[in-house]
Formats: structure tokens, sequence, C-alpha cells
């Protein structure tokens, strides 16, 4: 590509992502690309630069072959100079934060914070700066502008790389672990103006029972008065905590807000019960989701703070859900694949979310009420392999609530267990009068073999693309049980890389190890449906 060309694609791409840019941003654009070797990188820098125009060609075309080659090419570009050139590593953990590989984002960031923080620090440090790559949007659309207009006032490449880090630090979405609430202390540390990232470590430290998290969403909210999510975020909080008379001035203000936006989403949560055991979030910006009011919820904490769900799946499940399928959404919780797909699904078509937490199930109800979701049907049980009941041991957040055997109820006396009913995926035929079922997600806590044992008719008649949480837990060997069920049924195991929309086969020791590195649903595929790997096969629905 000849410099000029590349001096007009990225500040094409740089308008995109900030039309406001000033105009000295181009002058450096250009001072840097001029500068630039393209066609045979010599340096650091010019890898660095090549990479970057790379990953801009991988987003813009809309041939998945094309992106994989692109994304390829770019990682190849940062690699030369890994270890060398701190942008090209911060590059190359974004890039991995790109495809959902958090785990390996986390470690690449911290090596390459530990060897950029004392430079930042040097009063004679040096180091040109290079051109930067955000994505325009994965997981979610997000502005990026702000961060954009930072990158390129920075004196050197090192608080490029700096900035860079901490984006690619806050977009893994982890912060309901601990070490994921350490990363946003850092990250706020590095960006203590962004009432994002703020606002993310204050919901983060709610989540983790930290009262300190107030002070970071008043933070939050101070950086970014009237934001609908900080405003929720403090009002639920001092809820949480027992501070009525405080949660009510916070309610008071976002309901004259509301007044004001009458129509706009975010803001409906303002026309519940004080009282009420549940909340609104909008979700994929055109429907309300009812979650619990609390921050003991992983799903509510997500949803306030990062505005999307965190797994990559979801990237998946938007492409691959049409008109007219059934679904069927075992362990739902709130429901935000069940809901995600009924959006996509239609009246046309059918989706069935099977949930025993009394709690999710009012959500998954409400959610119901709210949108009018006519073609969503919500079982109060939980799923096994018969009818009958089952133990349930419930937990603080209600992700964490899984079925139990009689005996871990003995030794779990003093937990909080309780009886509820169980039903069999093959009941799901008759009771529903099924004609197909296009995709399954399982998300049990340790119990999908169980579930599967449960659908053998169900599989083999309609066989679905199954979407599926695999845990180690109880009993031992569990992932590689269940990956054996799946292959001796004719099913091929993968998981998948968000972005380049990429499926990496698994064979069933494999899934312990990948699941823990990449935090993946395993994802099981028929032979009938292996074409659905690259395209959504539309013309056959």
């Amino acid at each position: 590509m000849e410099n000029v060309q590349a001096i007009d694609r990225y500040w094409h791409y740089a308008q995109t992502l900030c039309p406001t840019l000033e105009e000295a941003a181009r002058s450096r654009i250009i001072s840097i690309l001029e500068r630039t070797n393209l066609d045979e990188p010599d340096c650091a820098l010019d890898w660095n630069n090549c990479g970057v125009m790379a990953l801009i060609e991988s987003e813009q075309t809309k041939d998945l072959t094309l992106r994989a080659a692109y994304f390829q090419l770019a990682s190849e570009a940062f690699a030369n100079a890994k270890d060398v050139h701190p942008l090209c590593d911060a590059h190359l953990a974004l890039m991995d934060g790109m495809i959902g590989e958090r785990v390996r984002v986390i470690k690449a960031a911290y090596n390459t914070l530990a060897n950029i923080l004392y430079p930042i620090y040097e009063m004679d440090r040096v180091g040109v700066v290079g051109l930067v790559y955000l994505p325009t949007s994965y997981y979610g659309q997000q502005d990026c502008s702000d961060l954009l207009e930072q990158l390129f006032k920075a004196e050197d490449l090192y608080l490029q790389s700096q900035l860079l880090l901490v984006e690619a630090l806050c977009r893994s979405r982890i912060f309901y672990r601990s070490t994921g609430l350490g990363l946003l202390h850092l990250a706020t540390q590095l960006r203590p103006n962004s009432a994002e990232i703020v606002h993310q470590l204050g919901v983060g430290s709610l989540l983790s029972d930290r009262v300190e998290g107030l002070m970071y969403l008043h933070q939050a909210s101070h950086l970014a008065p009237n934001w609908d999510r900080a405003l929720q975020s403090l009002y639920l909080g001092y809820r949480g905590v027992g501070k009525s008379r405080t949660a009510h001035f916070w309610l008071k203000i976002a309901q004259e807000l509301h007044q004001a936006e009458p129509n706009a989403l975010g803001w409906k949560w303002t026309a519940l019960e004080f009282a009420s055991p549940f909340t609104y979030v909008p979700f994929d910006d055109q429907f309300l989701l009812a979650v619990e009011g609390t921050f003991h919820s992983i799903v509510t904490s997500t949803l306030i703070a990062f505005g999307d769900w965190f797994e990559k799946e979801i990237e998946l499940w938007r492409q691959w859900v049409q008109p007219g399928m059934t679904i069927i959404d075992v362990g739902a919780n709130a429901g935000i694949y069940a809901f995600s797909a009924a959006q996509r699904v239609g009246t046309a078509g059918k989706v069935i979310a099977i949930e025993p937490n009394p709690i999710c199930v009012e959500c998954l109800q409400e959610t119901c009420r709210v949108n009018q979701f006519t073609q969503v049907k919500v079982y109060q049980a939980a799923a096994s392999d018969r009818e009958g009941t089952v133990n349930l041991l419930l937990s603080n957040a209600s992700e964490l609530t899984q079925v139990v055997s009689d005996e871990t109820t003995t030794t779990l006396a003093s937990r909080n267990c309780s009886v509820v009913n169980c039903l069999s995926l093959d009941s799901l035929i008759e009771r529903d009068s099924l004609q197909r079922v296009d995709f399954v997600k399982i998300d049990v806590e340790s119990h999908e073999l169980t579930v599967l044992m449960g659908g053998e008719r169900l599989l083999s008649e309609f066989s679905p693309i199954v979407l599926c949480e695999v845990t180690e837990g109880n009993p031992p060997g569990n992932s590689m049980a269940v990956g054996q069920f799946f292959q001796s049924r004719g099913y091929s195991l993968y998981y998948y890389q968000a972005f380049i929309q990429e499926f990496v086969p698994l064979k069933p020791e494999e899934i312990v190890s990948v699941m823990t590195d990449t935090l993946s649903l395993l994802i099981a595929v028929p032979k009938s449906k292996k074409h659905w790997l690259r395209f959504p096969p539309v013309e056959l629905l």
C-alpha cells in the first residue's frame, strides 16, 4: 500500500471512531506514515504501523476469509517486534481481547505494563509515537473517541502503550473475579478521568461486597453527570446496603431525568416500585431485560457496568439465531440468551427458557410481560434426566445456583437447599409440540451430562447445535465425559474466536484446559450442520 493511500485510509478510519478529531491529529498521522516503510518494514515501529493497517483492513472487510487473513498478517507484524516495542505488545494484547482470549490478555498486559511503567516516569525518556488501533466495535458498540484523542496527544510510545493496555484490560470484562477487580484498580490509576472505568470499579467492588464501591460510583457520576447507568448504580448500591433515604434521593434525580427523556430505555427502571426485586436494563438496544435488583448478581453487575454481556459467544448467537427458529435455554438465569433469541426468532419462532431459581423466574416472566414476548415459554424447573424433583443449592449469586445429589444435600444441611421440580429435554417434544429445535444453550453448573442424558431423543430427532458451559466441579472428569457424550452421538466439538469468527476444533481431553484458558462455551455441532461454522444457512430456513 502506498503511503498516500495509507494516510487517507487511516484518517477515514480515525474519523469513523472520532468525527471531531482535530487537524493536529491528521498532521501527526501524516508524519508517522511518511517515515514508515510499509512495503519492506525494517524497524519495530514499521512493524507496528504495518500491523495497525492490517487490522483496519481486517475490520472493514465483510469476507471472513480475508478478515482472518488480515488478522493473521497483523499478528505476525506485531510479533516481529514482540518484547522489543511496547506498542506492538499492547496491540497483541488488544487482539487477544478481540477474539475473546481474556486470560491471555491479562497475562500479556501485566508483563508489558511491568516493562513500560519505569520508562514512563523517566524525565528523559524517548520513543517516537506510532499508529494505534481501536476496534470500532466488539462485544457491543463502545465510544472510543475520547481515548483515541488521548492516544494521539500522547507524548511518546510508552504513554500510548499504557493507554492501549488499559483498554485491553478493561475490555476483558472479568471483574467478577478478584483478578479482574485488581485490573480495574490499576486501570483507574492510569486513566483516572474515565467515567466508564471508575464506574466499572464501583460496580465490581459492590459485587465483591466492598462498600467503598459507592465512592467510585460517586466519582463516576461526577465525571459523567446525568448518566443513566451511573445513577442506577448509585440507587441500587445504596439500596443494597440499607441506605433507603439516600437511594430515594438518587431515584428522584433519575425520575426527573426520565421525564426529560420519556422514551429512553436507559431510564425505564425509574418507573419501578422502590421495593421491586428486579430492575430494568436495555439489551441489544431494542428491549428491556428485567434483572435482579442487586449487585450480588453477576448478570446485573455486568450489564450495568458494561452495557452488554461478557461472553464472546453472544456475538455468535446474534448472528446465528434467525426468524422462525426454535431455541431452548437451559439454566436461563435472567434470560440473556433466551431474550436475545426471542428478539430474533420473532412471533413465528419459539423460545423455551428453563430455570429453577424463583428469583430468576420472576425476572424472566417480567421481561416477557414488559416486552410482550409471547414467543417465550418459561418453565420454573431444573432440567435433568427425568421427571420429578431434585435438590437445588441456592447461592447469593443466582448464577452459581446448582442441582446437587441427596448425599451432597445431607452434608450441606446448614446451607440453603430446596426441593424443586425437574423435567427432561425429551419431555418438551410432547409438552410443546416441537417440530424443530435449532439451538440449545446449557449453563447448569456441573449438571451438564445429566441434562444431556435426558435429551437423547431431542438431540437425535432435531440435531440442534449446542452451546454448553462446561465446568469440572463434581464429579471429577465431568468435562471430558460431556465431550465424549457428544462425540459418541456424531457431534464435533469447537470453541469460538470472536471477531474473526473462527471455530477451533477440540478433543474431549482438551476441554478442561481450553475452557479454563479461554473462558469459552463448548460448541457441539452435528455433522448435518457443519456448514454453519462459517455462514448461517439463512437460505435453508
